[in-house]
């Protein structure tokens, strides 16, 4: 399901069949984000995110940014989904990088290489 919210070409070519009904909304875009829910909410199951982005550099969020997307998806009864594969355990000097904002997750999505 992954891949299939993705809107990088590098990341989804060559792959699928894609699952249909994802939308995307700018990062660290709260606003975007509320009109999202507010246009489609009773369609959303969860929001997907990388607390801090890693494919295109390193994109840190305003401060306050997962917590402020924590709050609004208990409004709108959306589950959050953190994708800390590249962020988690420690990596950003907190054992999560949802733990800056002191963020509770609904789903947490980790990986690790040895």
């Amino acid at each position: 399901a992954a891949i299939s919210s993705s809107s990088d070409p590098t990341a989804f070519t060559g792959f699928g069949p894609y699952m249909p009904g994802f939308s995307s909304v700018e990062y660290n875009n709260l606003e975007e984000l509320e009109a999202e829910f507010k246009k489609d909410g009773d369609n959303i199951a969860a929001f997907m995110v990388e607390p801090i982005q890693g494919e295109a550099g390193v994109v840190v969020p305003s401060d306050g940014y997962m917590s402020d997307v924590q709050n609004l998806c208990k409004k709108y009864n959306v589950l959050l989904i953190a994708d800390e594969v590249q962020t988690g355990l420690g990596r950003t000097g907190y054992r999560l990088a949802v733990d800056h904002d002191n963020c509770k997750p609904d789903i947490l999505v980790l990986g690790k290489v040895s």
